[in-house]
């Protein structure tokens, strides 16, 4: 990464086309490098924590969350009972929705008055 942000910087000076050239090199090396230890990373995750749940959902807040406490797997929840999964997930977003949706500001403005103040505008500009 560093001698492709250097090779940047050089191409940013002199606009020549083999730095450019290189750079794109490195820059498409460095992509495939990330997207390989990301997969590598999320099977090894996976891997090792086949059978307890509480390590994969630790892993995965650590990956969500860096620096903020992590939660496991709900207290009683059963890995091997396949209607628990999608219901813990329905829960978990169904949640998330309510509070983010509750944490907005009421929506007082009609659709016809945004149209027709954004018309106006439009054609005022226009003038």
């Amino acid at each position: 990464m560093l001698l492709r942000n250097k090779i940047w910087a050089k191409w940013r000076a002199t606009k020549c086309p083999s730095d450019h050239l290189h750079f794109k090199q490195l820059r498409n090396a460095t992509k495939k490098d990330i997207l390989r230890d990301k997969k590598d990373f999320y099977l090894h995750l996976q891997q090792t924590s086949q059978q307890t749940p509480q390590k994969f959902w630790s892993g995965i807040n650590k990956l969500l969350q860096p620096g903020h406490a992590t939660t496991s797997a709900p207290v009683g929840f059963n890995q091997n009972n396949s209607n628990q999964i999608p219901d813990a997930f329905n829960n978990y977003f169904t949640e998330a929705i309510l509070t983010i949706a509750n944490s907005l500001p009421p929506f007082t403005a009609s659709p016809l008055n945004i149209y027709l103040s954004n018309t106006t505008c439009t054609y005022i500009s226009h003038l």
